[in-house]
């Protein structure tokens, strides 16, 4: 429900949930596509979709916009062709792919950064905000080419297990504290302690709350989707009948 907020008119219980409205619109797209059964043709479908996002941002087609994610879908592409160099090996379309993404992302953060400056009353350096973009792209080769040595032996996954509590609780509950603490207190003070109590409750809720509840959702949703899958099949086997009769 809150992946599904915008779609039904109805803000974001935290203001940093907006990104959860995109995710879910691209796990549609990648539903679809291996619904269709066209998962093969995935380079294909990638490069199509690469070439609409620039035309469909032009002429602002809300509806394309909306569905296809546009604002936001050479990320999407450039993670896919990101896997796709993990899984099967590096290519030079592949790579050129993930130049063109690149290319249209740091375009793409010129008028989000203005928007961001103005409405936040701030002056964001546009090369600062590029430059961490890059890193982004350069960091992710070096993870799907292996490259990473003894740096990606370290327990990211721990780590990275925190990532989501922390993303779900920090913004409002962040400023709640951050407004009642500064500035009685000095401003290092405020900032390093709010980092370290999110860390300290995403530790918690992930230990306690996610661990134990992830084994019980991936046991019943594995047996939902095959279920679903079954009937799926069932009902293309009756139609697929049909029509031979």
């Amino acid at each position: 429900m809150t992946m599904f907020g915008n779609r039904l008119n109805s803000s974001s219980v935290d203001g940093v949930y907006w990104s959860l409205y995109y995710e879910i619109n691209f796990y549609i797209i990648i539903s679809l596509i291996l619904l269709a059964g066209k998962i093969h043709r995935i380079n294909r479908i990638l490069w199509f979709w690469l070439f609409l996002t620039p035309i469909v941002n032009y002429f602002k087609w809300d509806i394309l916009r909306e569905n296809l994610v546009t604002q936001y879908s050479v990320y999407f592409i450039a993670g896919a062709s990101y896997f796709l160099i993990w899984k099967h090996g590096i290519s030079l379309e592949r790579c050129i792919m993930i130049v063109l993404c690149w290319a249209y992302a740091l375009m793409l953060l010129e008028p989000e950064v203005a928007f961001f400056n103005i409405h936040y009353h701030t002056d964001t350096n546009i090369w600062v905000t590029k430059a961490l973009v890059t890193s982004y792209f350069v960091a992710m080769m070096f993870i799907v080419l292996r490259k990473t040595g003894s740096f990606g032996q370290l327990r990211w996954v721990f780590l990275g297990g925190l990532t989501y509590p922390a993303y779900l609780l920090h913004q409002h509950v962040g400023y709640i504290i951050i407004n009642r603490l500064y500035p009685m207190l000095n401003m290092h003070v405020v900032f390093w302690g709010m980092v370290f109590f999110m860390l300290l409750v995403s530790f918690v809720i992930h230990q306690f709350i996610e661990k134990p509840s992830s084994r019980w959702m991936k046991h019943s949703l594995t047996r939902l989707s095959e279920r679903v899958a079954s009937l799926w099949f069932a009902s293309k086997k009756r139609l697929a009948g049909t029509l031979s009769q």
